[in-house]
């Protein structure tokens, strides 16, 4: 496995940091399949959707079910690598390469392989955090449903960077002063939280 400077390559993606942390898990073998181990040796190695032996890769690309969200948004010219290459090397390539048909008519190709990135990520995301809310007789199952859940959260990441990498607005302007309740608001009141990030550009 690659060591810590290896690594900045994933921390670098332009990518919702939920979707970064479970890809560093993935990659490192740290999410649980019913693949079984030596500690837990009596547990099922089947899928319960088709019964085949259920890896990782099998739950975010193989099984059918997460089969037939991806051949929606794969380019067809990319479906025979896309769909035969290992765990490591089809996370590595599709999150840092075109391949889908989605953002195929973008012209500008590093804007085009940004957003395939967020796409990527936000797909191996959602099939693995929907996964367990499916049922084995798949009423519960809609590919319709995950791809636009899918395409709203790449949105709105993707509208998130546009406001990240843009200049400031001449109507924002830094404050130096802050203000606190005396007692807690009424119902008729809005309570803005906020933490004390900033914006590298402000």
């Amino acid at each position: 496995m690659p060591n810590s400077e290896q690594w900045m390559w994933l921390w670098r993606l332009q990518i919702p940091q939920r979707c970064k942390i479970f890809l560093w898990l993935a990659l490192n073998d740290r999410l649980p399949t019913n693949a079984p181990t030596i500690a837990d040796s009596a547990s099922s190695p089947s899928c319960p959707f088709c019964h085949a032996h259920e890896t990782l890769l099998h739950v975010l690309r193989d099984c059918p079910r997460a089969t037939s969200v991806w051949i929606h948004l794969v380019a067809p010219h990319h479906q025979q690598s896309f769909f035969s290459c290992s765990l490591w090397d089809w996370m590595v390539t599709y999150l840092q390469q075109p391949w889908s048909t989605l953002n195929s008519n973008i012209i500008d190709k590093d804007e085009g392989k940004k957003k395939d990135g967020i796409l990527f990520a936000a797909t191996v995301w959602l099939l693995w955090k929907e996964r367990k809310t499916w049922v084995p007789d798949g009423t519960s199952f809609s590919p319709e449903r995950l791809l636009h859940h899918m395409a709203s959260m790449a949105d709105d990441y993707g509208r998130v960077l546009v406001v990240e990498n843009s200049a400031p607005s001449p109507d924002v302007r830094n404050v130096s002063w802050c203000f606190f309740w005396n007692q807690p608001p009424s119902q008729q009141q809005l309570r803005v939280m906020a933490d004390s990030s900033s914006h590298p550009k402000l």
